[in-house]
This record gives C-alpha cells, structure tokens and sequence, in this order.
C-alpha cells in the first residue's frame, strides 16, 4: 500500500510522520512526502496515485489541509484521505468534514500500521474499519461515525522497537532539510506534571491511565541514532525535542557521560525550572550543552482575560454584577457546556489586586462590537483596574466567514475589517486610558486567508494598525546591494521617540579596525551635518562652546590633580579639552572599576604606548557640569 504523506511547509523535521515512514517501509509499505512549499500539492497527488493521503495537522492550519483535500478528492474521488495530530486529537468532530474518512486520535505510528496493513490484506479496498482492532481511528463507515478505542500508550520499550526516523523521506521531499547542519533528536514522550495551559495534559487525560505518561527510549537505543545520523550527515548541533529533557536523573547520569564521549557535539535541549539544579547545570555544561529554554510556569507578571478563543462568544457584561449568566462553550465536549460560570471580569480584577500585578484584556473582536469593546474598557477605568495592556481580538484569523467548526458564529474577518475594528478600538482606547498599550493580531501566514485589495494579513495590519515597519527580503545574488545601513523608529526607557541604526552591514561597523575597505562613509553626509552645526551655533556660539570647553576641562584638571597620587604626565600648561594624567597604579584597572560605578572615564593609553600603564586620557566637553566633574573626582578617589 502507498500512503502520501503532505506538509504545508517545513519548520522543523516532522518527526512523527518520518517514524511512521519508517515503520510502513519495515512492513513492505510504499511512503511519500510532498512539501506544498516545494511542489504543487494536487499535482504530486495525480503523479504518485497513492492509495491514501495522509495530513498531520494543528487548529489553525487545519482548514487548509481541510481545503487542500478537497480539491485532490476531486481529481482522486476514491482516494481514503485520513487525519492525525493534535487538531484531530482533540477535535475529533473534525470527522464530520467533507472528504474526512478517518482521524487518528493520540499516538500514530503503530495505528497506522494496522490501518495500512488491514488495507492490504482486503484486495477491494472495503476495509473492515469498525474492526476494534484497528485502535486509535474513527472512521466513516456507511454515513455512521465508528469510534475505534485507544490503544494503550508505546512503553519505553515498545519506543526502543521502533526504526529511527526516515530522513531521507524528508530529505528526497525538501533539499533545504539535508543541507542544514543543525538536526533534531527526541529520547522519550510525555510529562509527568499537570500543568493545565500544556498539551500533555490534555493528553494524559485523553489517556486515561492507559500507561505512563512519560516514557524513555533507552539511552543505547539514542546514542545508536545520533551515531547513524552524524555518520551520514555534516551536522554540527543537536536538538533534543523533548517537552523535559531533564527528567530521570540515573537516565540523565548515564546518557551524558557517554554522550560526551561518543557525540561530543553542542546541544540545546528543555528543561523544567522547578528541576534545574547547580549539579545537572555542571553535567550539562561538561556534556557539550551551550543554552536551555524552559517555561514560565510562575511569577508571571502579567495576567490576561479572558484568553483563549472564548472571547468571542461572549459579551464581557455576561460575567459582571447581576448580569452574570452560563454561556456555552462551542468546542467543548459535549456541546453547550456552560462556561465562565464561576469566574467572570470582577474575580479575574479581584485576583489581580490580590496578586499585586497588573492585567491584560483582550477585547472581544469577533462576534463583538467596538461599541461593547470600549464600554469594558470605561468599566474597567471607573474601577481603577491597572490594566498595562489591552489586545484586540484573539486568534480571530482562524476563523472562515461561516465560523469555522462552529458553522453559526459568523466570527472571521478579513485584514481590512479587522484593521478597521482595530483603529476604532484603538482610538476609543487612548481617550479613556492614554498610558496604556494597545496591541494588533499580527501573524505570518494565514491559511483561510480572504482576499484584500490591500495585501495578506500580516501586511496589512502592521500598514494600518502601526507602528509602521518594513521589511526588505532579497536572494542571495542581490544581498550585497541593498543598503547597508537601516534606520528604524524605537522608545527609548522613558516613551520617547527616537531612531536607531536596525542594520548596520557595512564592513567597518562589523570588522572595526580589521576592515580594509575605504568606501564606508557618506562624506558629503557628514559635511552637512557639520555645515548645519556650525551654523545653528555661529561665530559667537562656536566661540562660546570652545571656551567651555576649556573651562570644564582646567576644572576638572585641577579637581582630577587634587587627588594624591594622581600627576599630570605633562608639564604644559595650556590646554583644550584633553589632558593625561599618571595614576598610581594601571589605568585599566581603574576604568573598569570606574564603570562598575557608572563612570566611563577615560582611555588607557597602554593600548597604543609602551610605558604609559599607568597613563589616562580625559577628554571634557562643554556638555558636563561642574556637578559631574565633582562626582567623578570623588569616584576616582574612591577606586584609587
């Protein structure tokens, strides 16, 4: 049997579907992958015939592949088009769809298998899909939905069982994929914890006790892949995928000491912040590990409401005061199930005062109005809520015009209705709490995306909603001909517009005193900057600022000499705005505990003259006060 495999675009390896290749080529089967970024997806699917297609997919992403299916289905109506990951493991009413024969609901590869192999053994392709014993799926069988059971969770053992990863499915499919240096690994499955914003959550209850819910390949079995891998390809850092890396101590123990020794190469991997200890850092660091990401379980200093995509299928007024009332949850299961019943808007302000932190609210744009937006956000000003931040919508880009899975909410919009939305809601924001920050929905793609005259999503809402950014994107023939310096628009700490150098190419910037070139600076820049200098000051005013100059300079010659041990290293007695002085001891020394104390002071001239180790170079310029000088001399005492 052939089963085609098809990705919308390639983030990282798909580890799930390269193992199920892998088990369906060890049992006879035939495995292809197309990426939609490298070929036309209905196109591959009419050259390969394959006897079924396979999408892994995400809630979001889904509705592409949903569209996608669609439109092979009609080029191929009697291929079986089946569905696996975590959209359909969690919405498993996804089976509903148009052209959806089949979900697999939690772990894949060995579910696949059976599948595959009960395809084969009947020769007319009228598989018997309400067998039991092909766990894991729901099908569609004569207009009914059959609901095969789980199969219990793959055991650490049961993991080791299964061939490494096929690679080169990937690599054949996505030439980028082979090239990159940097490859991923995953030693076992699962979370012990019950953190309920997390996946393996969701996913231990789907489970129901049906075996452990973490799991670890044996620490042979991972060397072995890492071993295989690296013999066949140039790679230079390892990802271990992981959701806790740092579990299991005596595994941990044991893989790292060999891992040094027989991988040796830098790793990431994720860690768990309540697990970290000063003795795992050491063995990490000692094992080749060069950085970590972990979660913020804790101490965030922000809390938001009402999160997730519920806002918006409520009116906010529903859950304050006398006005409160169960709404029901669209996707929960089952239908209708009353939500927000016990925490509404006045509990989410009373746990944020109690928390001592300061909130952010996320105004209804879907089925809401600008109207009902600002009203919440007059309510929340008449209570003193410290509300930092509000956001406009949430996720409301997943949504098709009819709703997406919930066909009677008409909640998406396209970029220029949400832009509107945004700007009306943004403006109403700044009049009732001008401190806050107002924030737009910005993402990179958007695969239900509706068509606007003024471009993607993505361009339009930071066009619209602001502040304005560009983007500049080349091949690599061109690079070297765009501007090598790019000025952006930034905040600095106290809210006040400034500029900043975003790019800055140029081989002086970069290689300082090794660049060789000599075409770096736009001389005639630099002229008139100087020209409109001098002529903001004139004669008096450019007068005046060099006898500044030289005042601040003797004052602080005199405040600087004061000190003991502290001598001019020469005699002269005039002066501009430079002078050196002979400290007792090196120079460097004394700058660097200078900075420590907020005082970057002077230069050391050892860097460029034999014999002045202990020589500084002070330049004043009319821009310090008398203040300033006084507090350096006395910093400098101090250090001395």
């Amino acid at each position: 049997m052939h089963l085609l495999f098809i990705v919308k675009e390639i983030d990282n390896e798909p580890q799930g579907i390269l193992l199920i290749s892998s088990l369906l080529k060890r049992a006879g089967h035939q495995v292809s992958l197309v990426v939609a970024t490298e070929e036309d997806p209905v196109q591959a699917a009419l050259r390969l015939r394959p006897d079924v297609v396979g999408y892994t997919v995400y809630t979001g992403p889904h509705t592409w592949y949903l569209e996608l299916n669609r439109r092979i289905r009609a080029q191929l109506p009697g291929l079986l088009s089946i569905f696996g990951g975590p959209h359909p493991t969690f919405f498993p009413e996804m089976i509903d769809r148009e052209g959806v024969d089949g979900l697999c609901i939690g772990e894949g590869e060995y579910a696949t298998l059976d599948l595959m192999n009960a395809l084969e053994r009947d020769g007319d392709g009228a598989v018997r899909l309400a067998d039991p014993a092909i766990a894991n799926w729901w099908f569609k069988l004569n207009g009914e939905v059959v609901r095969n059971p789980l199969r219990p969770l793959l055991t650490g053992e049961e993991l080791d069982d299964l061939p490494f990863a096929d690679r080169e499915l990937l690599y054949a499919a996505h030439a980028q994929s082979r090239q990159t240096k940097i490859k991923p690994f995953i030693t076992g499955r699962g979370c012990p914890y019950d953190c309920a914003f997390c996946f393996n959550k969701a996913y231990s209850d789907l489970y129901g006790g049906q075996g452990r819910r973490f799991r670890r390949r044996s620490v042979d079995d991972v060397l072995r892949e890492l071993q295989e891998v690296i013999a066949h390809h140039d790679v230079r850092f390892v990802l271990f995928m992981d959701d806790t890396f740092i579990l299991q101590d005596r595994w941990l123990q044991e893989f790292m000491g060999r891992y040094k020794d027989e991988v040796g190469l830098p790793f990431w991997c994720q860690v768990r912040a309540n697990l970290v200890t000063d003795e795992k850092i050491a063995l990490f660091q000692d094992a080749g590990c060069v950085s970590v990401s972990f979660g913020l379980d804790a101490g965030n200093h922000h809390l938001r409401y009402p999160g997730g995509t519920l806002s918006d299928y409520f009116d906010w007024r529903r859950s304050v005061g006398a006005e409160r009332m169960l709404i029901p949850n669209p996707f929960a299961t089952p239908k209708g199930q009353p939500e927000y019943t016990a925490f509404g808007v006045d509990e989410f302000l009373a746990l944020c005062r109690e928390l001592d932190i300061p909130a952010t609210i996320t105004l209804n744009a879907g089925t809401g109005t600008v109207e009902e937006a600002i009203a919440w956000v007059r309510y929340l000003v008449e209570r003193d809520a410290r509300v930092l931040d509000y956001t406009v919508g949430n996720e409301i880009y997943l949504a098709t015009e009819t709703g997406g899975e919930v066909p009677e909410l008409p909640i998406g919009k396209t970029p220029d209705e949400y832009a509107d939305f945004y700007a009306a809601c943004r403006d109403g924001i700044r009049e009732l709490a001008p401190d806050a920050r107002v924030g737009a929905i910005a993402v990179r793609t958007v695969a239900n995306e509706q068509p606007s005259p003024a471009g993607s999503w993505m361009e339009t809402v930071l066009r619209r909603c602001g502040p304005s950014a560009g983007f500049m994107a080349c091949g690599a023939a061109h690079i070297r001909q765009i501007p090598g310096r790019l000025v952006g628009q930034t905040t600095d700490s106290e809210g006040r517009r400034c500029y900043t150098l975003t790019l800055q190419a140029r081989e002086q910037h970069i290689r300082r005193d090794k660049a060789t070139s000599n075409i770096c600076s736009n001389e005639a820049l630099c002229a008139l900057t100087a020209l409109v200098y001098l002529a903001l000051l004139g004669k008096e005013g450019l007068k005046e600022t060099a006898q500044r100059c030289a005042d601040k300079a003797s004052y602080a010659y005199q405040r600087l000499t004061a000190i003991k041990g502290v001598e001019p290293h020469f005699k002269a007695r005039w002066f501009f705005n430079e002078f050196v002085l002979d400290l007792p001891c090196e120079a460097a020394d004394v700058i660097a505990r200078l900075i420590e104390k907020g005082f970057a002071t002077g230069f050391p001239l050892s860097r460029y003259y034999k014999g002045m180790e202990n020589s500084m170079l002070i330049c004043v310029t009319e821009k310090r006060t008398r203040q300033e000088i006084g507090m350096l001399a006395e910093a400098v005492e101090s250090v001395l």
